[in-house]
């Protein structure tokens, strides 16, 4: 198996002045997030060019995810269908997973991906990290596991809020847990960076991901977990927090009209 430390390079700032790198640092230093969401969903936060995913921005702002590689020797760029997310099957080619640039170096500890998943296939990577999350190969009726190798020994993963390994076609909610903080920049959404020879993007589409820091708390995962539960129509899941809408305000998340009126959150 490929190693899971590899990661794609990024522009770094080289001609700045030191006064503008010292002042860019102090302000990406000031814009330390708990919550971190990403909605496919909604266009204002995707940019793409004939269907081709350019940049993925987060609902806050200031942090994006852009493809990794360009179109060519082997890659593709995956495609944005109107609410139908990112779409990583649908690319002419290996498709370039989602990355950041260097300068994300806020910590993730846990990932929320609402992702469907329309051809189970071996390898299928919905995620790159120091532990990255793969697919073993399916069975005939497109249910699979994922593999154990070293999946299940350094993160916790749940499907649909239960403790899982096995996935379906369709729409689930799947939960990662870290087992120590990743940096943000590290992290690759769709796929695997190294060589398209892998063949390892992810079978299908990406609609939302929301990533947490290790300051997030139990109360503020569970009130995540309750409003992608809604949104998504995923199970009934009832959220321990006693002012869940506080909760994700606070965080930043935007619900949209999912609990009933529009939220303009920071």
């Amino acid at each position: 198996m490929p190693s899971p430390l590899i990661s794609c390079m990024q522009p770094q700032l080289q001609s700045a002045s030191p006064g503008f790198l010292a002042a860019f640092l102090a302000a990406a230093g000031a814009m330390a997030w708990e919550a971190l969401q990403f909605d496919a969903t909604a266009s204002r936060g995707v940019s793409q060019t004939g269907g081709v995913v350019t940049v993925w921005a987060s609902t806050r702002g200031g942090v994006v995810a852009s493809p990794c590689h360009e179109a060519g020797n082997g890659w593709g760029v995956p495609r944005y269908g109107a609410g139908a997310g990112i779409d990583f099957a649908a690319a002419s080619g290996v498709a370039s997973p989602l990355s950041f640039d260097l300068t994300e170096t806020e910590l993730v500890s846990r990932a929320f991906i609402v992702a469907d998943c329309t051809v189970p296939a071996a390898y299928g990577t919905m995620l790159d990290a120091p532990c990255p999350l793969r697919l073993a190969p399916s069975d005939g009726d497109g249910a699979g596991l994922f593999a154990t190798s070293s999946v299940l020994s350094t993160i916790a993963l749940s499907i649909d809020f239960a403790a899982s390994t096995a996935f379906s076609r369709g729409t689930h909610l799947y939960e990662i847990e870290l087992s120590e903080p990743c940096p943000l920049n590290e992290l690759h959404i769709g796929g695997s960076p190294a060589t398209p020879k892998w063949n390892r993007s992810w079978r299908g589409s990406v609609l939302e991901v929301v990533f947490t820091s290790p300051s997030a708390t139990a109360e503020d995962a569970d009130a995540i977990r309750s409003y992608l539960s809604k949104r998504w129509g995923i199970g009934r899941y009832r959220s321990g927090a006693a002012e869940e809408l506080a909760v994700l305000k606070h965080l930043g998340i935007r619900t949209g009209n999912v609990y009933g009126s529009m939220m303009f959150l920071r």
